[in-house]
């Protein structure tokens, strides 16, 4: 599921990111922004964020879940790195990325022309391949 730190509860999907998402054959349709809370940390298993602010802010929602919130990047990293392991495992390994790498984040292009979209899918994009085929083999 999806919800943001800054997020209006209900607000449609941003043009420019559907055009970008519906042009690389995604489904776009019904999709309704949600504000994060405390149960939603609480109940994941994993967490991921875009920017190690989002992070923060979600460790500060339910901080005894701390370890199991990433950002996209240092999760996909450690998946990469560990092929077929659990998520406790990642977990466990996450002092092997810096936590405050500026490379850990994919910062929001809110306000910006549609090419920075499309920079921001070209980010996204890999890094969830990544993730799906952890999941499977997980």
């Amino acid at each position: 599921s999806s919800a943001g730190v800054g997020a209006m509860n209900g607000d449609p999907i941003h043009p420019h990111t559907a055009e970008v998402l519906v042009e690389h054959g995604y489904d776009a349709a019904g999709f309704a922004a949600r504000y994060i809370r405390p149960p939603m940390v609480s109940e994941a298993d994993v967490v991921l964020c875009l920017t190690r602010e989002h992070r923060a802010a979600c460790q500060q929602l339910v901080p005894v879940r701390w370890k199991r919130v990433f950002t996209v990047v240092e999760f996909a990293e450690l998946a990469s790195a560990m092929p077929g392991s659990s998520l406790d495992e990642i977990v466990g390994s996450r002092n092997r990325i810096d936590p405050n790498s500026s490379a850990l984040d994919i910062v929001d292009p809110m306000g910006q022309p549609k090419a920075a979209f499309e920079h921001v899918y070209e980010l996204i994009e890999p890094r969830v391949e990544v993730l799906v085929h952890w999941a499977r083999e997980a």
